[in-house]
């Protein structure tokens, strides 16, 4: 019998939420958590509006505030180089691993 690889139906089906998270979700649905979590977003607003604290430590109150109310905003990476990129990997036999690596023309000063 083969061992390993895809079979139908193996695995957690498709949407079921992992343990992590179905414990989760339980823990912040308990009300003393929701309140805790209340009155610390309360707290960092009344940071934010105090001036008498240092501008940088206010600004980043009102950025926690704003990945809380908001949520964080999502994060693109752009590539602007779309060609294709080929990759060569060398195994050394002898050693049966990665060959010794050579020092550059900048680490031998002779650039």
């Amino acid at each position: 019998m083969p061992r390993g690889g895809r079979r139908p139906g193996a695995g957690r089906p498709k949407g079921t939420k992992n343990r992590r998270t179905i414990h989760k979700e339980k823990y912040l649905e308990r009300p003393e958590i929701q309140a805790a979590a209340e009155d610390a977003l309360k707290l960092m607003i009344e940071f934010m509006y105090d001036e008498s604290l240092k501008p940088g430590f206010r600004a980043g109150c009102a950025s926690e505030v704003m990945d809380r109310v908001w949520g964080r905003p999502t994060q693109r990476n752009v590539n602007e180089n779309t060609a294709d990129v080929e990759v060569w990997l060398h195994w050394d036999e002898e050693t049966n691993g990665p060959p010794a690596p050579t020092p550059s023309s900048t680490e031998t000063g002779q650039g």
